[in-house]
């Protein structure tokens, strides 16, 4: 019973997010998703690689930015539910948790799973693929450490190594050196050590065997991706970690009702049900109060840091309880002990290599330490039910968070149908997004442009227009502006492709921040003023009315030049 209200509030959430899913659409960050899955072989530079594990699920589902975000949404839930059955099964119990609390868990830490969706797009990312990777990791290990399918496990560990090395190189370097680390060598034996080595060698076989120039072109891509990194300095530093009393009142509050709720359960589960529904209570309240008082908008930067903390504190608890367990005597199983280790050390994978707030980061990805609590006491105990009204409450904020102060967009309460490319994928916008969005797609209409039309974007923002139109990338998904060094990583992405300016299209908006200077092509011989003519104009919202400033919209114009007298020095003809 205690679990049954973190399960109904998990089951909001989920409701919430599933309603979300066509919503909405982003052409910066989900745009750059977009353009890398639809044309992962047409980038000339990139470290990040998951375009090509996402490209297969893109094709199956014809294009369509629903069916992928549908598809991306069904994979998170597979393996969180499979990675909470197997914690249930080797968490220890004084009494075998019930049907009823399984599936309550399995729904909290579902619902918990899709925190980075109140922070950023519902598209499927690199960051949804780290994501996967690690549950995928830990639920290998889990398999393979208790010799339940050693075989399964070492293959899911391999294949969880293949997509952390394409989502993101940092997460990979730092759950490999966990997983090294932690697994306990004697005990695994070679079946899983060899599935995990063959799995892992197929992905990678695959991958070359499909990328452009196979090996040596795949090696360049990277190299080049990393000397064009911008903006990721500093991978290790100390960023200021966001408090707020009032969330922290309310996680504090949710915590202790279902604390109460577990412990008054076994007894009275009448009573111990009604407590544990304060966690609903307080999370409906709160989202009150904090619209009251034009919160909302710092709430998805707020809680993720909040429930580390929480999380972290409950955790230290467990810790405890499990050394005094052992040290009254109670045999403490040494693969559940590593396991929590493994998940412990997930959200310090998942933040690594990110240059956005690495608390906030690691905030996102709390579900496994929920997890690692619940394999370190059971999912009876109070503490666990302490975690579960925790869990739920930051679940349930975080999505009805969502749509009302969505990623790089205004509130997602009224909307329309609209096209939001000219292959015909199809969202729901807000009425003036969808406006801009069509009059975007006529121009690319009235340019003729098609799959063979390349477009080199140097608004430093925009790369969802290339993928709208159907076009293809010219030398990089996304040509990062707003950086201090984005004008020579620009530079060494266009390098190799020079020669292909003659005919690409360029999308030009100079009074944007995060604009590439004007002086990029100048390098080859190139000028944007002199050797290209503009063709077209069009509306490009930068900012959307949002929680915080719900009247507040900025457009820019996008200036779109074809080239005239373009000629790259060192290419044919010039």
């Amino acid at each position: 019973m205690p679990w049954a209200a973190p399960g109904a509030a998990a089951t909001a959430a989920l409701g919430v997010l599933v309603w979300t899913l066509p919503r909405g659409l982003d052409l910066t960050d989900e745009g750059y998703y977009l353009t890398e899955i639809a044309h992962p072989g047409d980038t000339s530079s990139t470290a990040l690689l998951f375009g090509w594990a996402w490209h297969p699920l893109y094709a199956v589902t014809g294009g369509s930015v629903i069916g992928l975000r549908f598809v991306g949404f069904a994979l998170v839930a597979a393996l969180a539910v499979a990675l909470s059955l197997a914690v249930v099964t080797l968490a220890p119990s004084r009494e075998r948790p019930s049907r009823l609390t399984v599936a309550c868990l399995c729904l909290v830490s579902t619902a918990l799973a899709f925190l980075p969706l109140s922070s950023l797009p519902a598209t499927p990312s690199y960051n949804t693929l780290a994501w996967l990777a690690m549950a995928a990791a830990a639920l290998g290990c889990a398999l393979a450490w208790s010799r339940r399918r050693p075989a399964v496990g070492g293959a899911l560990v391999g294949l969880a190594g293949a997509a952390a090395a394409t989502s993101k190189p940092t997460t990979a370097l730092v759950l490999g050196v966990a997983v090294v680390l932690i697994t306990p060598w004697r005990r695994t034996g070679v079946r899983a050590v060899a599935a995990a080595a063959v799995a892992l060698l197929i992905c990678f076989v695959a991958l070359v065997a499909v990328a452009p120039g196979h090996l040596e072109g795949l090696v360049g891509i990277v190299q080049r991706g990393v000397d064009a990194t911008v903006g990721h300095a500093d991978l290790v530093r100390h960023d200021p970690f966001r408090r707020s009393m009032q969330v922290w009142v309310g996680l504090a509050l949710a915590g202790l009702g279902g604390a109460a709720a577990g412990w008054l359960g076994r007894r009275h589960p009448l009573v111990g049900a009604l407590l544990g529904a304060a966690c609903v209570a307080v999370a409906s309240v709160s989202l009150v109060r904090w619209q009251d008082v034009g919160m909302t908008s710092s709430i998805d930067l707020l809680l993720p840091t909040a429930a580390l903390t929480g999380f972290g504190l409950l955790g230290v608890a467990a810790v405890a309880l499990t050394v005094w367990g052992r040290r009254a005597t109670q045999r403490v199983d040494p693969v559940r002990v590593r396991l929590a280790l493994l998940l412990a050390a997930l959200p310090v994978a998942y933040a690594f290599g990110t240059n956005n707030n690495l608390w906030h980061w690691a905030g996102q990805t709390v579900v496994f330490w929920f997890l690692a609590i619940v394999l370190l006491v059971g999912a009876t105990s109070v503490l666990a039910a302490a975690a579960g009204g925790l869990a739920a409450y930051t679940a349930l904020v975080a999505a009805v968070v969502t749509p009302l102060d969505p990623y790089r967009g205004g509130p997602l309460t009224q909307t329309v149908p609209a096209q939001a490319s000219r292959e015909g994928a199809a969202v729901r916008l807000p009425p003036e997004q969808a406006r801009a969005t069509a009059e975007m797609l006529a121009v690319g209409e009235s340019l003729g442009v098609t799959r063979a039309t390349t477009v080199l974007d140097l608004t430093g923002a925009s790369p969802g227009i290339v993928w709208a139109w159907g076009a293809r990338p010219l030398a990089s998904a996304w040509v990062i502006g707003g950086y201090p060094e984005s004008l020579d990583a620009a530079k060494v992405s266009i390098e190799p492709v020079r020669c292909d300016l003659d005919e690409a299209l360029v999308l030009w908006a100079p009074d944007q921040p995060r604009a590439i200077p004007d002086e990029v092509l100048s390098t080859w011989g190139v000028d944007l003023e002199d050797d290209y003519r503009a063709v077209a104009t069009f509306p490009r919202i930068t900012s959307a009315p949002s929680a915080a400033d719900p009247t507040g919209t900025a457009t820019s114009t996008v200036t779109v030049l074809q080239p005239v007298t373009v000629a790259p020095t060192g290419c044919p003809g010039s």
